[in-house]
């Protein structure tokens, strides 16, 4: 199996040297970065980001935030403006900047990156002279494609060839006639979406949507694969290599995924997304004036939408006084995005897909009780369920102490073998803010302190 999965990675990365080919000559002459359908070289970074260090720059440079880097690498961003770049950004040039620039404190280039359509960001090509074309697009040992934050594995990519081969010459809008500035249009090569919605592989020839796309010529033969920019132009998808973790190793998983959006960590499942665009959809054939849903169509998005108001729980706003996230609608109440209100603007949250329900895959011991995965992931579900109460007391509580692999802070509630009595008991099940299942823990009847509960084996178990 491994020898089959080598060489369809060796056959797709031979099709995505090919294409690069492409690539503007004149780039290759001078170092910089390629960003799609703009290449910005190292003198006019250099230049954009002194800018950014003069003294009023300093007083305006934003942390980096989102999922290409991570926090503890502490980088900063800088936008570059079509016009007017060498006199300093507004507060909302961030919002509005096709491409920005990644640096660290010290004022070192990381990256270029551009906005996409689906408002996250890629990292642009990063193009050298004394490099030769082939080496800028290879990876050894890759298996998949890098777009932004999202990896494409060539398995992925090896289904949708042969769903867009089917579809060829059969007149439906896919796969569509390529037009943009990566390639010649005289070559004839064609698109077909990767994902139709919550990662599930399109296949769907007349359905026009996403925004991940293979790159096939006339016979159906893998050219590149890339993704489009918040400008309806597109870059390429970076080879990449990513291990999955052994199945062995992984003491809790949660398999399924969860599609929605992350604002300052408060994480909005699609699913309540979609109820309260529902409501929305109701209320506007009967709202008076000037309520919600409320017409909109200025920044971040640049189309027209709804907005709607939501709590924390993605749960539309009955009474009281209106918090800051607002639900963004189509005009048909699709959910767009859902975004923060700030200052005079709309600040636009995250798209996000996260691990959603919980599959534990072993058995914990915690003294004399033995807690099976069904019991640890119901428990879980509750503490995850009761942790964005607005006033809650009691459980879930937060929790400093073990340090888990996964990222905290983290949140302890009771897992109990009688689920009936209404003390908590010594037992605790751990999640983040993220509801991450992080550990088992129970009370050390000597000292007190909540101490690691022992992971059970199925033999171990038979044995008893």
């Amino acid at each position: 199996m491994p020898k089959v999965n080598l060489f369809i990675s060796w056959i797709l990365l031979s099709f995505a040297v090919f294409s690069q080919t492409m690539l503007d000559r004149k780039e290759l002459k001078e170092n910089g970065y390629n960003c799609g359908d703009a290449f910005f070289n190292d003198l006019k970074v250099h230049y954009i980001l002194k800018t950014a260090f003069s003294e009023e720059g300093r007083k305006i440079i934003l942390p980096y935030s989102g999922p290409l880097y991570s926090d503890a690498m502490n980088y900063f961003t800088w936008p570059i403006l079509s016009l007017g770049s060498m006199f300093g950004p507004t507060k909302s040039s961030w919002q509005k900047a096709t491409y920005q620039i990644v640096f660290d404190k010290n004022g070192k280039v990381k990256d270029l990156i551009v906005r996409l359509a689906n408002y996250q960001f890629a990292k642009c090509w990063r193009v050298e002279s004394q490099r030769s074309e082939a080496s800028i697009y290879s990876v050894e040992g890759s298996n998949g494609y890098e777009c932004g934050p999202e990896f494409i594995p060539d398995s992925t990519i090896v289904k949708c060839l042969k769903i867009a081969g089917e579809n060829l010459g059969k007149g439906h809008f896919y796969p569509l006639q390529y037009k943009g500035d990566l390639y010649s249009e005289d070559l004839g090569l064609k698109l077909w979406p990767i994902y139709y919605r919550n990662l599930v592989i399109h296949r769907y020839p007349n359905s026009p949507t996403g925004s991940f796309f293979i790159v096939i010529n006339s016979t159906g033969q893998l050219r590149d694969v890339i993704v489009r920019t918040s400008k309806r132009n597109y870059i390429r998808c970076m080879r990449a290599r990513k291990t999955p973790p052994a199945p062995d190793s992984v003491e809790f998983s949660q398999m399924s995924l969860r599609q929605g959006f992350i604002c300052n960590g408060i994480f909005f499942d699609d699913n309540d997304l979609k109820q309260a665009g529902r409501l929305a959809q109701i209320v506007q054939k009967t709202k008076r004036p000037q309520g919600f849903p409320k017409f909109y169509d200025g920044p971040p998005f640049y189309s027209s939408c709804w907005l709607w108001p939501i709590n924390k729980n993605g749960v539309s706003y009955r009474t009281g006084r209106l918090n800051k996230y607002r639900l963004v609608l189509t005009l048909d109440f699709k959910v767009l995005s859902v975004a923060m209100k700030g200052d005079n603007e709309l600040l636009a949250c995250e798209s996000r897909v996260i691990e959603g329900d919980y599959h534990v895959l072993k058995s914990y011991r915690c003294q004399s009780d033995v807690f099976s995965p069904k019991e640890i992931a119901s428990a879980a579900k509750k503490a995850c369920k009761k942790r964005k109460r607005p006033q809650r007391s009691g459980f879930p509580a937060p929790y400093q102490g073990v340090e888990f692999d996964v990222t905290g802070p983290y949140l302890i509630y009771p897992v109990k073998k009688k689920s009936s009595s209404p003390k908590p008991g010594n037992h605790r099940v751990v999640i983040n803010l993220m509801c991450d299942i992080a550990g088992i823990l129970t009370m050390d009847p000597t000292t007190k302190e909540l101490v690691e509960c022992s992971a059970e084996s199925p033999e171990a178990l038979q044995e008893r």
